[in-house]
């Protein structure tokens, strides 16, 4: 969690997955309440982290085009 938090101060731009072998949902809601994007429980496929890292990545080029596009404005 310390490690999101500082990450998150460091660069807010970027969308933080947490990969961990604790699956207990109190752990999820504390990453994501530090700021993680996505919490991927381990096991896990190589296609599901592919997904999200995708969806990570989508989500952070959006927002960068709204920005983009109010500051045109």
């Amino acid at each position: 969690l310390e490690v999101i938090m500082q990450g998150r101060q460091i660069a807010p731009e970027v969308p933080f997955l947490m990969l961990s072998a604790h699956v207990h949902h109190q752990i999820a809601l504390d990453c994501m309440a530090c700021g993680a994007f996505d919490f991927i429980p381990k096991p896990f496929s190589r296609e599901v982290l592919l997904f999200r890292v995708k969806r990570a990545l989508n989500e952070r080029r959006k927002a960068d085009e709204l920005l983009a596009l109010r500051a045109a404005s």
